[in-house]
């Protein structure tokens, strides 16, 4: 599998995840503190901001698999905001909708 095909993979997997509905109360405060503390987080908001207007790739929406259980946070005003924070200059919606097909 080349490394076009990989990252289609990862995207479709990812997509329905996010779509499929939650079995299993998530823990959003830990959640927050788990993609704050991370390096794949930090690691994708540096790559998105560096994406300015254009779409953000594949290999970088790919460091937000490991945090992906957390997707339902964002429908939170409160870890929305605090999201939003955190990924400045990027907005959420900017990064769902390049990175899940999603506002």
């Amino acid at each position: 599998m080349n490394n076009m095909s990989r990252t289609i993979f990862m995207l479709m997997a990812i997509m329905a995840i996010a779509m499929a509905p939650s079995v299993i109360a998530v823990d959003c405060a830990a959640g927050l503190k788990s993609v704050t503390a991370s390096g794949a987080a930090n690691g994708f908001k540096s790559c998105a901001a560096a994406a300015g207007a254009a779409k953000i790739d594949g290999a970088c929406c790919a460091k937000l698999v490991p945090f992906i259980s957390y997707a339902s946070c964002l429908s939170d005003p409160a870890y929305s905001g605090q999201a939003a924070s955190f990924l400045a200059p990027v907005s959420v919606s900017k990064a769902k909708m390049d990175c899940l097909g999603s506002r």
